[in-house]
Order: C-alpha cells, then sequence, then structure tokens
C-alpha cells in the first residue's frame, strides 16, 4: 500500500484495524490506496471510509463509486460551516459554556458540538473539520468581546 503511495501512518491503521485478519492475496491494493487517499484528503470521513473498505472487500469495485453508492458526498467547507453555524445558534447556552469554560468544559462540549453536526448532516461532516471550525469561531467571538 506504502508503495502504492497511501501515507505509511494510514496504512498502519487500515492494516491494524482493518486488514489484519484479511487474506493479503485478496485486497486490491490500488483500490485499498485510493481509498486511503479519499479519507486523508477529506472526501471521506474516517467512518465512511470504513464503510467503503468493507464493501470492497466483500464485493470489490471502485472506492469512489462505492462511496457514491451508498450516498458518501464530502461536505463544502460553506455547507460545513452552515450546519456548524445552525447547530450554535440552536444551542445558546452550550456554546456560551463553550467559549467561556476551562479545557475539560470544552472537550466535552465540543464532543457534544460535533455530534449534533454530524446528526445536522447524516453522518457526512469530518470530525476534525467540525472541531476546528468551532474553534475558529469561539477564537473570533472571544476576539469581538
Amino acid at each position: 500500500l506504502i508503495e502504492a503511495g497511501a501515507p505509511g501512518d494510514r496504512v498502519l491503521v487500515y492494516v491494524e484495524q482493518h486488514l489484519g485478519e484479511v487474506d493479503p492475496a485478496s485486497v486490491d491494493v490500488a483500490a485499498v490506496s485510493a481509498l486511503i487517499a479519499m479519507e486523508v484528503g477529506g472526501e471521506l470521513t474516517a467512518t465512511q471510509a470504513k464503510k467503503v473498505l468493507g464493501v470492497l472487500l466483500d464485493e470489490g469495485g471502485a472506492p469512489a463509486d462505492i462511496a457514491a453508492k451508498l450516498g458518501f458526498e464530502a461536505l463544502s467547507d460553506d455547507a460545513l460551516g452552515t450546519a456548524v453555524d445552525e447547530v450554535i445558534a440552536h444551542q445558546p447556552d452550550e456554546w456560551e459554556r463553550f467559549c467561556t469554560g476551562d479545557d475539560k468544559a470544552r472537550g466535552k462540549l465540543t464532543g457534544f458540538f460535533v455530534g449534533q453536526v454530524m446528526r445536522a448532516t447524516k453522518g457526512n461532516a469530518d470530525g476534525g473539520a467540525v472541531t476546528r471550525m468551532l474553534a475558529e469561531r469561539a477564537a473570533a467571538r472571544s476576539a469581538s468581546d
């Protein structure tokens, strides 16, 4: 997989978590490498990539085609930002605590907000991108206060 161009750190995760019990001869290296590239490139979340991998290992096929068949679409930054803003608007008390709380409170509330955005986007949001947007919005709010 690494020779096919997939980043070594993600290959290790895939081998450890998903491919350890799979016969190596049955793995379409190019397809798995393409799937890893889709995940690393932000086209799929880790959860979506895992589902695509399951179909890929069971049925074969191109990762992009499998992802499309499963209804997985990458959200644009604008669409994701809109979802984040809507969740914040619907949770003003939690947002206040997120912006003014200590690191422990912020950590718990990050999980809460990511979960709400995931629900709102039917699982198509990238949790890392949501976390970054929350931090950016909190920083912007602090700067304007």
